[in-house]
């Protein structure tokens, strides 16, 4: 519109053009200017939100850092007890006595007996490195109460013993032959004893020991 026709017409329509224009205008600053700048306000509270979040969960965990102190130094302590029952070497026909001794008070009379390899462990939050000895009994037969008797029995050796894994299972009427008196269940499992030095003469074969160990 040339600007002799903007002068011809009345001022109320003038004035309407200007403010028109004026809005259009602001418009484009605002999108031009502040545009960017809302979109950086958006991403500031975002990432505040998320460090707030961040600072949130690290009070919380500093305030159980009492209860965790106090956590590890118990576990530290009962540690130190259980290493007074691992020998610094190891003796297996003594250990495997033990454990036959312990099955024959809880009326199991065979206990097939197997080592398997050792390996180095380490005591959590210690750098102490102590051995792993593997002890695998293979079909054992017998009653759910002896098994009972037998794990009962571990707790009160003279050396710390764990059991890593058990498997029993019902036997079925084709493996007792239709006899009742034979045990009712069968079971595998593999116990683990420990030792402070790595020792030359520990027996890794079943042969070394005699298959089952019957005593």
């Amino acid at each position: 519109m040339a600007l002799g026709q903007f002068n011809e017409l009345p001022a109320g329509a003038r004035i309407g053009i200007v403010a028109g224009g004026a809005v259009v205008l602001l418009v484009i600053i605002y999108f031009v200017l502040f545009g960017p700048i809302i979109s950086e306000t958006d991403d500031l509270k975002t990432l505040t939100e998320r460090e707030q979040g961040k600072i949130a969960k690290a009070k919380e965990l500093l305030s159980h850092l009492p209860e965790k102190k106090l956590l590890l130094a118990r576990m530290k302590e009962e540690a130190k007890v259980l290493m007074l029952k691992v020998p610094d070497t190891y003796n297996l026909p003594t250990v495997l006595e033990q454990f036959a001794s312990t099955a024959q008070r809880a009326s199991i009379n065979e206990l097939p007996m197997k080592q398997l390899d050792s390996y180095p462990s380490t005591l959590p939050g210690s750098d102490l490195t102590f051995y792993v000895i593997p002890i695998r009994v293979d079909n054992l037969y017998c009653r759910f109460k002896d098994l009972i008797g037998f794990i009962e029995g571990l707790e009160y050796l003279d050396r710390l013993v764990n059991i890593k894994w058990i498997d029993a299972r019902r036997m079925t009427p084709e493996e007792k032959g239709g006899d009742l008196d034979v045990p009712g269940i069968r079971v595998v499992m593999e116990l683990e004893t420990y030792q402070l030095q790595e020792s030359a003469d520990v027996v890794t074969s079943e042969s070394d020991i005699g298959g089952s160990a019957d005593f």
